[in-house]
């Protein structure tokens, strides 16, 4: 499975665009106040709109957690105290390709403990990872340390003797492995990356552990645990049975072929429409209606990137991105690549922002 292909942010987004399409109301800068409880079982939350300062209170009959390294932060705030995960972080380095101008993935490893790691083209970025190490701190304030970045610049530089990267040329990104390990004194890789499902509390369900991979899987073996209390996790378990569901971007009402030849007949450069396809799938068809409101949306932002004027619309009427910074690294790829590049997006997307805001708001 070629999961570092994978635009995790993007699997996100329609994995949750699917959701709302099966009934869901999916809600975004959202926070979770406290868990609303009664005779020993959590029946809801109190939840507070970021944007608004609004609270609100929403009634269910389970509550289903989800939230990867912030499980145990979540979970104890209903005396649920016991400490569920443990935190790995890991490391990578991204850096433009043509410093590195690998043509196909390769497994190296470190000179130091020899531990294996990647570097994979993706695009015009090498990504190179990840490292290993445990973890103490809150979940939201992990960084890439110094010490990171010298152990991976060592096995590449150890591995292509003519690599001239430094950490002058690298963005370093670091995220957490919630790992659900209830063994004692095992090194953080040799526990599982499996999932673990199990009640907190009646009403309260939680998913532990696993990875990206296994993401499905782990979804529909909660919805076999909710479905013999829950009709409604009865119907979606039956109907991912006889009739897995697939994402928007991968429903066809047309040939891809045919999406194509709408795009490049609405005026797209042919890269760019390429970079539709990849990111968008099906739903790049969604492409044509904007520029028929306004075809100058068919240039591009930063050239000569593929990434068109049309998709920060896009992102905000069709993605809930409310933020610049939600469309440049939550709805793609922008931001990295333009730093590559060193491109700087700067004021022109600033201005384009919030233009696309006022239209937006008249749009709605």
């Amino acid at each position: 499975c070629r999961e570092y292909l994978t635009h995790d942010a993007r699997l996100v987004w329609e994995t949750v665009l699917a959701a709302t399409c099966s009934g869901a109301c999916a809600l975004n800068y959202v926070r979770l106040l406290e868990f609303l409880t009664s005779r020993g079982r959590v029946r809801g939350a109190i939840l507070c709109d970021e944007l608004t300062g609004r609270t609100m209170e929403v009634r269910a009959s389970v509550v289903v957690n989800t939230t990867g390294p912030w499980s145990d932060t979540l979970t104890s705030r209903i005396n649920a105290s016991k400490r569920r995960l443990r935190l790995t972080k890991g490391v990578h380095l991204i850096m433009p390709r043509r410093l590195l101008p690998l043509s196909q993935a390769v497994v190296l490893f470190s000179p130091r403990d020899s531990r294996p790691l990647v570097a994979i083209p993706v695009e015009n970025l090498v990504i190179v990872g990840p490292t290993e190490t445990e973890y103490e701190g809150q979940p939201g304030g992990a960084q890439p340390e110094r010490e990171d970045i010298e152990y991976l610049l060592e096995a590449l530089w150890s591995f292509f003797p003519d690599c001239t990267v430094t950490a002058q040329d690298v963005v370093a990104r670091a995220g957490l492995r919630p790992l659900y390990d209830q063994s004692k004194g095992k090194p953080a890789g040799e526990v599982s990356r499996s999932y673990h499902i199990e009640w907190h509390r009646a009403g309260l369900l939680s998913v532990l552990g696993g990875k990206l991979t296994l993401h499905r899987q782990a979804a529909e073996a909660a919805l076999n645990v909710l479905s013999p209390g829950l009709a409604r996790a009865r119907d979606l378990t039956r109907a991912s049975a006889s009739d897995p569901l697939q994402l928007p971007g991968a429903v066809w009402a047309c040939s891809p072929e045919s999406v194509m030849e709408k795009l490049l007949g609405a005026g797209i450069a042919q890269d760019c429409v390429e970079h539709l396809l990849r990111t968008y799938g099906s739903r790049a068809l969604l492409f044509v209606r904007l520029l028929a409101e306004e075809p100058l949306w068919r240039e591009r932002i930063a050239p000569p990137l593929p990434h068109i004027r049309a998709e920060a619309i896009f992102s905000q009427r069709y993605e809930m991105a409310v933020y610049a910074q939600d469309f440049l690294e939550r709805r793609t790829d922008l931001a990295l690549r333009a730093k590559m590049d060193g491109l700087d997006l700067g004021l022109e997307l600033d201005n384009l922002w919030a233009a696309s805001k006022g239209m937006m708001a008249a749009y709605v």
